[in-house]
C-alpha cells in the first residue's frame, strides 16, 4: 500500500503493493513523470518483474533504491536489460541511486547474467547509512537487528556510521573488497560517485544525516535515513523556482505596431524581442521605437515557486526526513498494514501499529503525523 497526500498532482503513482501484483496493484514503484517536472524521471525500484515494459519506455533517466533488500534490488538488472532494447545507445547514461554495496551488487547480476544489452549506466552509492537508534543487532552479531520497542522516544542518537565492517560475512562488509572492475562491456561506466553523509546539515533533524545527492540548474535530490531492519533511505526531489511566464497577448501587439521601426533600429526578427523581454531583470524596461515602455512587471508573471516531492522508503519512523520534508508539495509513504473498526474482527489498531513497527513498516495513522508536520 502507498500513501500519496498532495497538495498540487505534480506525481504519478503505478505500483503500490509487492505480495499480490495486478494491473491496478502491482510492485512498489512509483514514478515522478516527466510531463510535471523538469527532472526527466525519477523512479524507485520494487521488484520491478510486472512493471518491466512500463517503465522501460517512461524515458527515465534516473534510478532511486532505497532499501537494501531483495523487494527493492532484484529487479533492477532485469529493468535495466529492457530498457537497453529500447534505448538509444547516445543517450545520456542512467544515473542509479542507493545504498551502499549496490554498484557492486549489479556488477556481479549483469556480468553473471551476461547481459549485454544493458543501458550505459553508472552506480552512485550512499555511504555509512546509519541504523535508527531503536534497532539493536541480535546477539548472533550476524548483521540482523530487530525494533525495540522500548527505545522509542528515549532521546538515543542516531550513529555517525554505516553497517560494513559490523559483520564481517556481510555483503556491505566484503564487496569492497571484490576484484572486479567495471565494464563498459556490461554498460556501467565511469563517474559513479560515492556520497557521504552530512550531520551538519541545516535540515538535519533528530541527529539524522542528510545526503546531498544531486543539484544541477533545475532540481536538488536529497536523501536522509529511514528506520528500517536494512540500511534504507528516503529521498526529497526539489524544485528550483522558476522564472515567470511570459505573457505574449501584452508584447505582441506593442511588437506588431513597431514592427517597421525594430528593423530599421537594427533588430533583423522583431519577433525575438519577446525573448528580450521575458529575461528582463526584475524592475527592467524595454523601450519600444515609438516610445512604448514595456516594464517587466507588465508582462510577466512573478517566479513560480518550485516544488517538492517526499518520497519515504520503508520504514517505521520517517523522522530523519522531517527537516527535508518541510513545505512538501507531494508525500509519498508506504503503509502495510492498518486496523479498521467493523472491517477487522481480530485484533485492534494497537495490536497492529506495534506488528507494523517491528517489521520496520507503518501504518496509515503513522504516516499522517508527518503529513501534518511536512505539508503545513
Amino acid at each position: 500500500m502507498t500513501c500519496v497526500y498532495s497538495c498540487s498532482r505534480i506525481y504519478t503513482s503505478i505500483g503500490s503493493i509487492f505480495s499480490s501484483p495486478s494491473k491496478e496493484r502491482r510492485a512498489s514503484s512509483p514514478a515522478r513523470c516527466p510531463r510535471y517536472s523538469l527532472l526527466t524521471a525519477t523512479v524507485i525500484t520494487g521488484e520491478c518483474l510486472p512493471l518491466y515494459n512500463y517503465l522501460s519506455r517512461l524515458g527515465v533517466d534516473a534510478l532511486n533504491v532505497y532499501p537494501s533488500s531483495s523487494l527493492n534490488s532484484f529487479g533492477l538488472p532485469g529493468l535495466l536489460c529492457l530498457m537497453g532494447t529500447d534505448r538509444d545507445r547516445d543517450a545520456p547514461p542512467i544515473d542509479i541511486y542507493g545504498p551502499e554495496g549496490l554498484r557492486m551488487w549489479l556488477r556481479v547480476a549483469i556480468r553473471y547474467s551476461v547481459s549485454r544489452v544493458v543501458p550505459p549506466y553508472r552506480v552512485h552509492e550512499l555511504m555509512d547509512v546509519p541504523m535508527a537508534p531503536e534497532w539493536e543487532q541480535g546477539h548472533r552479531r550476524n548483521g540482523r537487528f530487530y525494533y525495540q520497542l522500548k527505545n522509542e522516544g528515549g532521546g538515543r542518537r542516531w550513529g555517525n556510521k554505516g553497517l560494513a565492517g559490523e559483520d564481517a560475512v556481510s555483503w556491505i562488509s566484503r564487496a569492497p573488497m571484490m576484484n572486479l572492475e567495471p565494464s563498459r562491456d556490461f554498460g556501467e561506466i565511469e563517474g559513479g560517485r560515492d556520497i557521504y553523509p552530512r550531520y551538519d546539515h541545516p535540515q538535519c533533524h533528530d541527529g539524522a544525516p542528510v545526503w546531498e545527492v544531486e543539484k544541477d540548474s533545475d532540481v536538488s535530490v536529497y536523501a536522509a535515513p529511514m528506520s528500517h531492519g536494512v540500511p534504507c533511505v528516503g529521498y526529497v526531489i526539489e524544485e528550483h523556482d522558476r522564472p515567470g511566464r511570459l505573457q505574449p497577448e501584452n508584447v505582441l501587439p506593442v511588437i506588431e505596431r513597431n514592427h517597421a521601426g525594430l528593423i530599421e533600429a537594427g533588430v533583423r526578427h522583431p519577433m525575438k524581442v519577446m525573448a528580450m523581454v521575458k529575461n528582463l531583470p526584475v524592475g527592467g524596461s524595454y523601450t519600444f521605437p515609438d516610445g512604448t515602455v514595456v516594464k517587466q512587471e507588465d508582462v510577466v508573471e512573478p517566479p513560480r515557486k518550485g516544488r517538492k516531492v517526499v518520497i519515504c522508503g520503508d520504514t517505521a519512523d520517517c523522522r530523519g526526513l522531517e527537516g527535508l520534508a518541510q513545505g512538501a508539495d507531494v508525500l509519498v509513504h508506504e503503509a502495510t498494514n492498518t486496523f479498521l473498526p467493523g472491517v477487522d474482527k481480530d485484533g485492534d489498531l494497537r495490536g497492529v501499529t506495534r506488528d507494523a513497527k517491528i517489521h520496520g513498516h507503518s501504518t496509515p495513522f503513522m504516516v499522517s503525523d508527518l503529513f501534518s508536520c511536512a505539508l503545513y
